[in-house]
This record gives C-alpha cells, sequence and structure tokens, in this order.
C-alpha cells in the first residue's frame, strides 16, 4: 500500500483498538453489584479517556507511515494531552468517591494509592502510562523527524502499558469480598 492509502488503514484500527478498549470492561464493571470499587461512575470515563490517549498515542506512531502532514500529528499530540488531562481528572474524582465511599470503597482507595497496587495505579497507569505519552506526544513538535517518530513509538508504548496498568490495578484493587 502506498501512504496515500496506508493511512485509512492505520486510522480504523487505531479507532477500532480504542474502541475496544473504551467498551469492554469500564460499563462492565461500573454494572457489578458486588464490588464498591468498581461502582464508581468515573470507571467508565476514566477507562474512556485512557484507551483514547493509548489510540491518539499510536495514531501519532503510525502517522509518519501513512504520510499524515504535520498539521495533523501535531492535532494528535494534543488529543493525546487532552486524554491525559482527562484521564487524570476522572481518576482523582474516582479516588475521591472512593475515599468517602463504604468501608470496601475506602480499601480499595488505600490499595490504589498507599497499597500493593498503588506502584502498579500510581506509576503504571499515572506517570508513565498517561503523564510520559502526553509530554512525549507533545514534545514531538519540537523534535526533528526522526527524534519526533522515535517519540511517537514509545509515547504508544507507555500509553498501552498504561492502559494494561490501569485495568489491573482497578481489577485487583477492588476485590474486598466474595464476588459471587
Amino acid at each position: 500500500l502506498g501512504a496515500s492509502k496506508a493511512a485509512p488503514v492505520a486510522e480504523a484500527v487505531a479507532t477500532a483498538a480504542t474502541s475496544i478498549l473504551l467498551t469492554y470492561d469500564g460499563f462492565f464493571l461500573k454494572d457489578s453489584a458486588s464490588v464498591s470499587g468498581w461502582q464508581t461512575k468515573e470507571i467508565p470515563w476514566m477507562f474512556g479517556s485512557n484507551a483514547v490517549l493509548a489510540g491518539a498515542a499510536l495514531t501519532g506512531a503510525l502517522a509518519p507511515l501513512t504520510g499524515t502532514s504535520v498539521r495533523r500529528t501535531a492535532c494528535i499530540g494534543t488529543t493525546t494531552a487532552a486524554a491525559a488531562t482527562a484521564t487524570v481528572a476522572f481518576a482523582a474524582t474516582h479516588l475521591n468517591e472512593l475515599n468517602h465511599g463504604d468501608n470496601a470503597a475506602r480499601l480499595t482507595h488505600r490499595e490504589l494509592t498507599e497499597g500493593p497496587q498503588s506502584p502498579t495505579f500510581l506509576a503504571g497507569a499515572g506517570l508513565l502510562g498517561t503523564l510520559a505519552p502526553a509530554a512525549l506526544a507533545l514534545a514531538t513538535r519540537h523534535m526533528p523527524s526522526r527524534a519526533a517518530n522515535m517519540a511517537r513509538w514509545i509515547s504508544a508504548g507507555l500509553a498501552a502499558t498504561g492502559v494494561l496498568h490501569m485495568r489491573r490495578s482497578i481489577l485487583q484493587s477492588g476485590i474486598h469480598a466474595p464476588v459471587i
């Protein structure tokens, strides 16, 4: 495929990946009546904005392969940063709601912020999986082409890893009673 024909294919792949990550677990977990740590209204939106972040970072990484214009690539970086901002806001709201919830919700909050899941949630999902990809995506505007391409691939890899870290930490931290 030439660069002009590869662009729609690459964008379709990135969009499909984002859509799957966006929908498969957030709404499912929110409706789980047995685990109070999963029932906050922010769960689907936090997962969704995190998935958009990963999809935008992947689209940015694929941009040089598809012949995407520099201007459009800059928009992808802005989208990545906006999705990161939304993810952080939803995560902070989720943690606040857990902290003011029932005993199981407070235990979930403690696991995510101080306990065994805090490295996965705060460092893996937060710092490396959300903030670092956004910073790299924005910094590519001021980098030479080759360095920008490498930064976009690193951003996409970190964002994808962040998606997995976020979901794992939320799933692992929410269970304090039998889920039957």
